[in-house]
């Protein structure tokens, strides 16, 4: 009984893994997924969309446009708001 059980047992376990470690669809040509993988695996762009006040480095406008209205672009403009001069002669 006890070799069925352990034999069950690994019959079971193989399912499992290969069910964990089958691959995910791709995504479809020519979507906006496919095209931000495509972008991604090249990996840096021309600096078309960059904060320089952040040194972050953004994949297209959509991206951009987020940064801009996120809490860490929000805080580093603050703290240039309070100290313009100060954070001008770094530059």
């Amino acid at each position: 009984q006890t070799s069925n059980d352990i034999n069950s047992f690994q019959s079971t376990l193989q399912r499992c893994i290969f069910i964990t470690t089958a691959t995910m669809p791709k995504a479809e040509k020519g979507s906006a997924k496919d095209v931000a993988n495509r972008m991604k695996a090249k990996g840096l762009q021309k600096l078309k969309f960059y904060c320089q006040m952040c040194s972050k480095q953004c994949r297209d406008e959509n991206g951009f446009k987020c940064h801009l209205t996120s809490d860490s672009h929000l805080r580093n403009m603050k703290l240039f708001r309070d100290n313009a001069s100060g954070i001008m002669d770094d530059f």
